[in-house]
Parts: structure tokens; C-alpha cells; sequence
């Protein structure tokens, strides 16, 4: 029997690598981390982590998986678990 394996769920937005699981591509996303740009809306930023967090609890929904895939939500795990949600919902159709 030939071993099947499942083909990957989860693209990187920035670069397009793919992931088996959303752990995998949070942790991938770490090679992005030193950006001082908003790769969603431009805006130059000191701090990306932050930015994304405030346009995410305004609603947006893109700046959420951003928020997510760059480590936030260990200061609100309620959060944290909408944008890991959202983020399993519409990361492959993310394209920044």
C-alpha cells in the first residue's frame, strides 16, 4: 500500500508556501515578523503586531488573520480564537 498524504490546507499570504495545518503556517509566518510595513494596507508601522490588532477589533477581517499569524491573542484569548477562525476560514483567499 502507497502511502497517501492529504495535500496541504493552508497557503501563506505573503509568499504562497503551503501548510498542512494552521500551526505550521503560524509558525512559518515567524520569517515575516521584521516587516515595518502593513503588507495589507501600506501604512508604515513601528509596530505591526499592534497595528493589526487595532484595525482587527475595528472589523477588519484581514488584519485579524494578520493580528493571528503573527502571534497575537495572548493577552486575549477570546479574540485569539475568533481570528484563529477566521483565519481557518479565508487565509487561501488572502493574497497581500
Amino acid at each position: 500500500m502507497g502511502g497517501q498524504t492529504t495535500p496541504p490546507n493552508f497557503s501563506c499570504p505573503l509568499c504562497s508556501r503551503k501548510f498542512h495545518t494552521i500551526w505550521a503556517l503560524k509558525n512559518h509566518f515567524r520569517e515575516h515578523k521584521n516587516m515595518n510595513k502593513c503588507p495589507i494596507c501600506r501604512k508604515s508601522v513601528k509596530n505591526l503586531i499592534k497595528h493589526a490588532y487595532y484595525r482587527f477589533v475595528r472589523g477588519d477581517e484581514e488584519h485579524g488573520v494578520l493580528w493571528y499569524l503573527l502571534g497575537g491573542g495572548n493577552e486575549n484569548p477570546k479574540l485569539r480564537r475568533v481570528a484563529r477562525n477566521l483565519t481557518e476560514k479565508i487565509v487561501n483567499r488572502l493574497e497581500w
